[in-house]
């Protein structure tokens, strides 16, 4: 479902940075098993939504930008309870559409 919708936004190879750890992503069922954890931990805290806030976008090559983002995350009554703040390397592939190479997420 979702985690497909999402992982079309990433690149393979990637690495992730979250507060449990860090990985390398090789292959498209490894980056479906980090997505799938991260909306496991959501629902384990009750939430069930969020939306990205793009709080900032700086070039940092010809093909390379830097995204900071905020992830706010909501309750089933649409109340935010959570967020968490991204950084996202993304680089423009040969298709012209940016991925995201590498992620560094911090919960707040």
């Amino acid at each position: 479902g979702d985690t497909v919708v999402v992982a079309e936004a990433w690149g393979i190879p990637a690495t992730v940075f979250l507060d449990a750890g860090s990985t390398v992503v090789t292959t498209p069922a490894q980056l479906n098993d980090v997505l799938k954890r991260s909306v496991q931990a959501n629902r384990r805290r009750e939430l069930v939504a969020t939306r990205p806030e793009i709080e900032g976008i700086e070039d940092i090559g010809p093909h390379l930008a830097a995204v900071r983002v905020r992830w706010p995350a909501f309750a089933r009554d649409g109340v935010e309870k959570a967020s968490e703040r991204a950084f996202y390397v993304m680089e423009e592939g040969a298709d012209g559409r940016a991925r995201i190479r590498v992620a560094a997420t911090v919960v707040e």
